[in-house]
């Protein structure tokens, strides 16, 4: 069977489901300098028994004899351990420091052929530091939340989004209705006016008014209108009524007696 460092990686979250995991993790700054890289990092959640597990994963022969950098991880680690498929590594190969797990023919289990020992290394800020800058995802939202609840409250603010995009849409639907029939009742306004318009314009034109000169100079066209009744005619008009009154006066006693 052929054996994939991701079906050990596997193994070892299953192993380790209730600590703290770092694949490929890296031993300091990814800038500035080359980081060595162990395969699948470990932190025990234990205050009063605290514990760093390293792990090198070596799926073929040729990769582990031909590894020279793997001693440099024990300064990151209380335990080291080599994994591999059954036949690639015997523990009589490895100092007597370090442990070594053989996963099933199948990789579906995994098993220790040798413990490793435990060695005091002191306080790995280096890699702490890179796993809290680099790694680590704390935000406000998901402290003191299980994963579940994090998921759920996730649907549920989806679920408010959606729902609030919905009303907006259905609101500013409702209002773009709304000013297209505010829209379409002045333009029904303007067209009737305007029809009336045409046909005062019409009338006019027909009658010989300038119509240019009606709109844009209507104050001279009124003057003009003033200028042509002859002069002292309203007075005579004027005149003409009172006598016409004053004979009515006259003749409207011999009227009723007759």
């Amino acid at each position: 069977m052929n054996h994939k460092s991701s079906d050990i990686v596997h193994l070892l979250n299953e192993k380790h489901s209730k600590d703290v995991c770092v694949s490929e993790c890296k031993t300091g700054a990814t800038w500035g300098s080359r980081p060595q890289k162990i395969d699948f990092w470990v932190m025990k959640k234990s205050w009063a028994h605290p514990l760093i597990i390293g792990y090198e994963i070596k799926i073929n022969r040729n990769d582990f004899l031909r590894d020279d950098k793997w001693m440099s991880y024990l300064d990151y680690c209380n335990e080291l351990y080599f994994v591999s498929p059954p036949g690639i590594i015997e523990k009589d190969e490895l100092p007597e420091n370090v442990g070594l797990l053989v996963t099933s023919v199948n990789c579906k289990k995994l098993y220790t052929k040798r413990r490793a020992a435990y060695r005091d290394i002191g306080f790995p800020e280096e890699i702490f530091r890179y796993i809290l800058m680099s790694r680590a995802v704390i935000t406000r939202e998901t402290q003191g939340i299980s994963k579940k609840q994090y998921w759920e409250n996730w649907l549920k603010e989806k679920k408010i989004d959606r729902d609030f995009s919905r009303n907006v849409s259905k609101a500013i639907g409702k209002r773009i209705e709304e000013e297209i029939t505010n829209v379409t009742y002045k333009i029904q306004r303007l067209e009737k006016k305007n029809k009336k318009l045409s046909e005062v314009k019409a009338i006019m034109e027909k009658t010989g008014t300038d119509i240019s000169d009606w709109v844009y100079r209507s104050e001279e066209t009124m003057r003009r209108i003033n200028n042509a009744v002859p002069n002292g005619l309203q007075y005579q008009l004027e005149q003409s009524i009172d006598n016409l009154n004053q004979v009515l006066e006259i003749i409207k006693p011999k009227s009723e007696h007759n």
